[in-house]
């Protein structure tokens, strides 16, 4: 006779995951749909090559074989596992904490890290050193870096409706060239950004309670630590919203314009605004801005120059 029964020896040990496990962490943010051929031809070396160049610059070099993005049905996943550990390795963060701050998932059945030795919390601490000299040196030269990009691409938008197609398809091939170098400072600067705040959101939370007991504000370290930051301006992400704010006060001030909103024909804005201060503000925004687009990282989306039906709905509303 066999006998059977449920096995209870084996620890848990082996709950730990033993291959890379994958989520999209806020990628489902940027590109909630399927990411199309193109895009992802151009989006997928340029980015896994950046990731590894900042890692690196960081102290860390990312095994070969592990790649940090990939597709899977079409949609694009981060090696949540690898991220994991990379941020324990060079800074100490526990997963939990990068789960936080990447608005991901917490790889399940991961094991809890040992606790660290004197020598790797002096290894931690000395790699958090590093990187503020890294993040502090970038931010010095991120302006006139984030300028050449853009005077490259301004040369470059002249010349594009001048090319056939083999030479656009050349030019395309050497896109990488300029988006290596603007992503690994994005995400240089990206990365210090969210140290930074993590850092001010550990130290608001033993002011949180009494705050709260005081107010009754019901407060989180994260909420106190956005609201405090909230207003500070010079937020470049953010600079569109600014510029679009400011139009939508010159339009109410415009009988013409404020009539040109109402009827939302949007495709015959160079014809109804033609003559107004409102209309070359517009074009000025668009020459700013008008490379943006909805969910913009998918070059199939049509941009706000050729199709400026959202930004005019959101000054409309």
């Amino acid at each position: 006779i066999v006998q059977s029964r449920p096995i209870t020896t084996l620890g848990a040990a082996q709950s730990a995951p033993t291959v890379d496990i994958w989520g999209n962490a806020n990628l489902k943010d940027v590109m909630p749909g399927l990411v199309s051929p193109l895009t992802w031809s151009l989006m997928q070396p340029q980015l896994e090559g950046a990731m590894r160049r900042q890692y690196r610059d960081a102290g860390y070099t990312v095994p070969a074989h592990r790649p940090l993005i990939r597709r899977f049905w079409g949609r694009p996943y981060f090696n949540i596992s690898l991220f994991n550990d990379v941020a324990y390795e060079l800074y100490g963060v526990l997963p939990d904490q990068q789960a936080a701050a990447m608005g991901g998932l917490v790889v399940p059945g991961e094991a809890a890290p040992r606790v660290p030795s004197r020598r790797q919390r002096l290894r931690w601490l000395g790699n958090k050193l590093r990187f503020v000299r890294l993040a502090n040196r970038t931010q010095k030269i991120a302006p006139e870096q984030f300028r050449l990009v853009q005077q490259r691409w301004q040369e470059e938008r002249q010349q594009i409706p001048t090319l056939d197609r083999t030479a656009l398809l050349e030019k395309l091939a050497q896109h990488g060239e300029v988006a290596q170098t603007f992503l690994v400072l994005h995400l240089h600067l990206t990365m210090a950004m969210s140290g930074y705040f993590s850092a001010l959101r550990d130290m608001l939370t033993g002011a949180v309670s009494a705050l709260n007991a005081a107010h009754q504000d019901g407060y989180t370290p994260g909420s106190l630590a956005s609201t405090l930051v909230m207003g500070l301006g010079e937020v470049s992400s953010a600079e569109h919203s600014y510029r679009l704010w400011e139009l939508s006060r010159q339009a109410r001030q415009a009988p013409q314009v404020m009539t040109f909103l109402a009827q939302r024909e949007w495709a015959s804005w160079q014809q109804a605004l033609a003559g107004t201060a409102f209309g070359t503000a517009w074009e000025a925004f668009l020459d700013s801005f008008g490379h943006r687009a909805l969910y913009e990282i998918e070059l199939a989306n049509p941009r706000w120059r050729a199709h400026p039906d959202y930004p005019f709905q959101v000054l409309a509303a």
